[in-house]
């Protein structure tokens, strides 16, 4: 197994100050991240690879332009500290202005510095669909100034269900990867947080949530989504702490997080345990959107804040976040 940096084991104190204001062009990505990069207009791969018994795969004969479906999003200027951040990631809309607000206790962006970044790491990457972090890429060298060699992970469907979700290219979390195509990143901005990751065989690896984090699932959520897929990508989320490690048995046992009016992004654990807790099965990992980093307190943050609650990320939070809470 691989340490991806919980907070837990790698964090840092301290408070942010001023106001993170991220400029969003919610634009497709047209173009390789590396100026002058012709992979991805060279390049196919196959839509569809199936994982079957013995880890053989199954090649599908459909394929389509690697630029199509490589994650990657060409930020112009990354700012910090209240300063602008513009992100190119669709050619179809104005940009749009997203308020990233400062959490209450915790500065979330010293665990994505450049002196965090390393070789052989996985990082989770702000996608193109709603700028939420659920691209990875394996870190293969890092420049100063700031520049990084990474390698692209690819999701490998398990069965029919996953391939059609994958085939319609709704977004993918967790579950089985590939390395795909290498890249050259400059911006850091596009980054959100370290991942854990298990090395798996044929150059593949494995990410599932895991016990003690934080993650954002899919409110309603339903595979067959994947049958009319343009009704079902404007996404609403209920966030959760992670109760047990994934086991292909049982899935994963998950509780209910709620947030706390008056703090920027402090979410308690449900006190009713029957309706907090649940399951979600090993065929449902899908559920599952993105990884939320968070701070658990130790109850010396504030007099009104007792130890054991978390403290989530705002980056990888709803903008509407009130209004769902």
């Amino acid at each position: 197994m691989k340490e991806g940096g919980d907070h837990e084991t790698w964090q840092n104190s301290g408070m942010n100050s001023g106001r993170a204001t991220r400029s969003a062009s919610r634009k497709k990505h047209e173009e390789n991240i590396r100026d002058g990069n012709d992979i991805a207009s060279e390049s196919w791969r196959e839509t569809t690879t199936i994982n079957e018994p013995g880890d053989k795969v199954e090649k599908s004969e459909s394929r389509v332009p690697l630029e199509e479906s490589t994650p990657g999003r060409n930020a112009e200027n990354c700012k910090k500290n209240g300063e602008e951040i513009s992100v190119d990631v669709d050619n179809n809309e104005e940009p749009v202005d997203v308020d990233v607000p400062d959490p209450d206790f915790y500065d979330f962006d010293k665990d994505r510095s450049e002196d965090c970044f390393a070789v052989d790491q996985m990082w989770a990457i702000f996608d193109d669909v709603d700028g939420m972090p659920r691209f990875y890429a394996r870190i293969k060298k890092v420049h100063s100034p700031f520049k990084v060699d990474i390698t692209w992970l690819d999701f490998v469907a398990r069965d029919e269900d996953e391939t059609a979700w994958r085939r319609n290219r709704l977004p993918v979390a967790c579950g089985k990867f590939k390395h795909e195509k290498t890249d050259t990143i400059e911006d850091i901005c596009i980054f959100s947080h370290r991942i854990v990751w298990e090395k798996g065989v044929r150059n593949s690896c494995t990410i599932y949530p895991r016990k003690g984090e934080t993650w954002a699932v899919y409110k309603n959520w339903n595979i067959e989504w994947s049958s009319d897929p343009n009704n079902h990508r404007e996404f609403e989320y209920e966030y959760v702490v992670v109760q047990s490690d994934y086991t292909h048995e049982s899935g994963i046992s998950v509780a209910r997080l709620v947030k706390l009016k008056g703090f920027v992004c402090l979410f308690m654990p449900t006190k009713n345990t029957r309706m907090g807790s649940f399951q979600i099965p090993a065929d449902e990992l899908l559920r599952f959107s993105h990884r939320v980093p968070s701070f658990r307190t130790s109850g010396k943050e504030r007099k009104d804040v007792p130890e054991g609650y978390f403290e989530l990320d705002p980056a990888s939070l709803v903008s509407n976040l009130e209004e769902i809470s």
